[in-house]
Formats: C-alpha cells, structure tokens, sequence
C-alpha cells in the first residue's frame, strides 16, 4: 500500500529539487567585497591637442578610470580636428581663423549621459564644445565631417557678443515673466515717444 505524502514531505522535496537551481541562480561569480576594498570610480581626465603651431588648442574633457588608457576616440578626434586645421579650402580656413580670433583655446567636453546625439555642438553660455562619447565611440572615417565641425566653430562669437545675447535674453525673459505675474493685467509696457507741438 503506497503511502501519502504529508504537506511537509512535499515541500521538502520541493526545496530539495529547486535548491540547485536558486543557487546556481545566484552565484553570479563576483568576488565579495571585502571590508576596506576601494572601488575604483572615474575621474575627469584632459587630453590636450594642438593645432597651427599652438596658435589653437583643445582641451578634452572626458571621464574614465585613474589607471585606464585613453579612449580611441582620443586618436580618431586629433585626426578630424587636424583634417580641419590642415584644409586648404576657405570655408574650414576661415572657420579656423575664426577660433583663432576668438582666443584660440577651447574646450571639448566628452559627454557619457544622457541621450545620445551626432556631432559637435557649441554650447554659447558655458563657451565649450561637447560630443557624446555613445556617438563619438563609434564614428569611422569623416563621420565628424568637415562641414560639421565648421558648423560648430562658426557658432563661436567674441565673448562680449555673447555676453550682450545672454543679457539681451536674460531682459527679454524677466519682461515676459512681469506680464504674467498676478498683479500684471497681462498687457505688455510700451512707451509712448512724447508728442512734439
């Protein structure tokens, strides 16, 4: 006569079949940490180029380990920006020219957050350029085209031109936020030229 198995039977032969496979589930090979182990974090690490017998210079921004090599894209970055500077047509010339006159160093923050984006951009209100590393990693042959570049080294204006944009700006904003406010009957200011008889 075959006897029942209890509640308490079935759940240890449950356990007793399922326990490998929670622990192999588990073990996911890391060596545990042990007490006072640093774990290495990155830190912002600068790679200089320059370019026209140190006339322009880039400084590269970028994070990686303390101990790590730098990124191919180091290398690939140096070529295009030489390709630039080395061009004999007058549009890259005169873009050249342009970072030149407008002080001749410059940074290029190497992004890793947030969403991934082609090319360069120039940022007019922290006065860098910057390239996400997610697209910059894996560009190949002229994907940071000429043309590219020269869009964004065009984008450079003197700083005192900058500064009157952002302050022009900054007015424009401060009055449309004055129309709006509770107390504004929403009606914007206009001066009216006195009448001269």
């Amino acid at each position: 006569m075959k006897k029942k198995m209890t509640l308490n039977q079935k759940l240890g032969l449950g356990f007793l079949i399922a326990a490998p496979f929670v622990i192999a589930a588990c073990d996911d090979k890391q060596e545990p940490e042990q007490p006072g182990q640093i774990i290495p974090t990155p830190i912002e690490k600068t790679y200089t180029i320059e370019l026209k017998d140190g006339a322009l210079k880039f400084n590269v921004k970028y994070m990686a380990l303390p101990d790590a090599t730098p990124p191919a894209y180091l290398s690939y970055l140096k070529g295009r920006l030489e390709a630039i500077s080395n061009s004999t047509t007058s549009p890259s010339m005169l873009s050249i020219e342009n970072l030149i006159t407008n002080g001749g160093v410059f940074t290029i923050m190497i992004e890793s957050t947030g969403n991934i984006y082609e090319g360069m951009v120039w940022d007019s209100t922290a006065r860098k350029f910057s390239l996400h590393d997610g697209w910059i990693s894996s560009a190949s042959e002229s994907d940071l085209s000429l043309a590219m570049m020269r869009d964004a080294f065009n984008s450079v204006t003197p700083v005192e031109t900058a500064m009157l944009r952002n302050f022009t700006q900054s007015v424009v904003e401060q009055g449309n936020a004055a129309c709006q406010s509770p107390n504004s009957s929403g009606v914007p200011l206009h001066i009216t030229p006195p009448h001269i008889a």
